[in-house]
């Protein structure tokens, strides 16, 4: 029984060494540069876990950098011109969460405002004037 368990756990060390290589096809379909830093941040965040290895062959379109398609056919996960890309993906969606966050403050502010429309600048008198004769 001992013996059986330290096969299981073997294999299981075996298995979880082991790295899939996945290549993936995307030509022709009119891929720009932030399509292909979105590409190249997905090929990082697969081989930072280290289980995996994608390679994305993107040839064979026009707005791609051919420098940047050699670098995603690699798929070396710590090369610096593949992290420089992926870098500017994450760059690129972490400004558009502070732009969705400013939109919607200013959305509740909007609607805070919309509700309290009707005060008028008379609402906040501290007195009467016509009560207190001051002169």
């Amino acid at each position: 029984e001992a013996l059986e368990h330290k096969k299981k756990r073997k294999n299981a060390r075996n298995l979880s060494s082991t790295q899939l290589k996945v290549m993936l096809g995307i030509r022709m379909c009119n891929l720009d540069d932030q399509g292909i830093d979105a590409l190249a941040a997905t090929c990082v965040l697969a081989g930072d876990q280290g289980k995996t290895k994608l390679c994305i062959d993107c040839n064979m379109n026009r707005g791609a950098d051919e420098n940047a398609t050699e670098t995603l056919s690699k798929g070396h996960h710590q090369d610096y011109v593949l992290e420089g890309m992926a870098e500017r993906h994450f760059d690129a969606i972490e400004a558009a969460k502070e732009r969705e966050a400013r939109r919607n403050a200013e959305s509740h502010m909007n609607d805070f405002f919309s509700i309290h429309e009707d005060v008028s600048d008379d609402d906040f008198d501290l007195y009467d004037k016509d009560h207190y004769n001051f002169y």
